[in-house]
C-alpha cells in the first residue's frame, strides 16, 4: 500500500514538473512573439512617420508655389504699369548731380541721429576746415578795414571763435531716400552777450553748401546785394559773374535775392535787417 502511494506521488510529481516545463516553454514562445510584434509595430510606425513627413513637406511646397503664383499674377497682371524714373548717377560710387542732391535736400526732412563717417565721406576735420573758411570769408564780407560795423575786430573774432560739426542722415518719409549732411557751426560771443554765428549744412561727400545762416545783428542792413553771397558761391564753385542775373524782391521782413545757376539750381538769400541772413539752395 505504501509503495502504491509512493508510486502515485512520483507520477504526480513527474506530471507536475512536465506541466511546469510546458508552461515555461509556452510563456517563452508567447513573449518572443509579442516582442516580434512590437518590433514590427515600431518599424511600421517609423515608416509611416517618414512617409507622412515627406507628404506634408510636399504639400507645403505646393501651397507656397500657389501663393507665389497668386502674388505674381496680382503684381503683373495689370492693364498698365506704373511709370518709374531711375536717376543715373554715372559710375557707381560717384556723387549724384548737384540738381538731384538739391532736390533730395528739399525733400529729405526727417533728421536722423548723429553717426560716424563712412570711408567715402569727408572727415570731421574737413568739415570743420570748411566752416572756418566760410566764417572767415563771411566776416570779411561784412567788415571794413578789419572791423565790423559794430566795432568788433575780425581777427579777435576769429581767434576766439568755436566750431562744431556733426554728421547726420536726413530721410524722405514717403520714398525712403536719404541725404547725409554735415551740420556745422562757427560762433563767437560778442560784447553785450550777443552770439555772432554762422550755421551751414554741408554735403558729406562734396564741398557743396546747401544752406547758410549768418547772424551778425547790427552788421546786417541789406544794403550790399553781392558780397554776402561770395562765400557760398566760392564753396559751390560758381563764378561771381552769376550775380549779374540776380533778382532782388522786397518782402515784409526785408528782401529776397534770387539767382539761378546753369544747372537750374537756384540760390535764395533771405535778408532780415538787423538780425540775420539765410541762404539756401532750391
Amino acid at each position: 500500500m505504501k509503495s502504491f502511494f509512493q508510486s502515485l506521488w512520483s507520477k504526480t510529481k513527474t506530471a507536475f514538473s512536465a506541466l511546469q516545463k510546458r508552461i515555461r516553454i509556452f510563456n517563452k514562445r508567447l513573449r518572443k512573439r509579442m516582442n516580434r510584434d512590437r518590433d514590427s509595430r515600431t518599424r511600421l510606425a517609423y515608416i509611416g512617420l517618414s512617409f507622412g513627413t515627406v507628404a506634408l513637406a510636399y504639400l507645403l511646397v505646393l501651397i507656397n508655389m500657389g501663393v507665389f503664383r497668386l502674388a505674381e499674377r496680382n503684381l503683373y497682371d495689370k492693364e498698365q504699369y506704373e511709370a518709374t524714373s531711375i536717376i543715373s548717377a554715372g559710375r557707381i560710387g560717384e556723387p549724384l548731380s548737384r540738381a538731384v542732391r538739391v532736390d533730395l535736400y528739399r525733400t529729405c526732412t526727417i533728421e536722423g541721429k548723429e553717426r560716424a563717417t563712412l570711408p567715402e565721406e569727408r572727415t570731421e576735420e574737413q568739415a570743420l576746415q570748411q566752416i572756418r573758411s566760410l566764417w572767415e570769408q563771411t566776416l570779411s564780407a561784412y567788415a571794413d578795414n578789419g572791423y565790423l560795423r559794430t566795432g568788433e575786430s575780425v581777427d579777435r573774432i576769429l581767434s576766439n571763435s568755436k566750431y562744431t560739426a556733426k554728421l547726420r542722415d536726413f530721410y524722405n518719409e514717403e520714398t525712403g531716400a536719404k541725404l547725409a549732411l554735415w551740420g556745422t557751426q562757427a560762433y563767437f560771443t560778442a560784447s553785450g552777450g550777443l552770439v555772432y554765428c554762422l550755421s551751414a549744412e554741408l554735403d558729406s561727400r562734396t564741398e557743396d553748401v546747401y544752406s547758410m545762416t549768418v547772424a551778425l545783428y547790427g552788421n546786417i542792413d541789406g544794403s550790399d546785394p553781392v558780397s554776402s553771397l561770395t562765400p557760398m558761391l566760392n564753396a559751390l564753385g560758381e563764378s561771381l559773374s552769376v550775380t549779374d542775373g540776380l533778382i532782388v524782391s522786397p518782402t515784409e521782413y526785408g528782401s529776397l535775392t534770387t539767382l539761378t545757376f546753369s544747372d537750374g539750381v537756384r540760390l535764395c538769400r533771405y535778408t532780415y535787417p538787423g538780425t540775420q541772413v539765410y541762404l539756401t539752395l532750391q
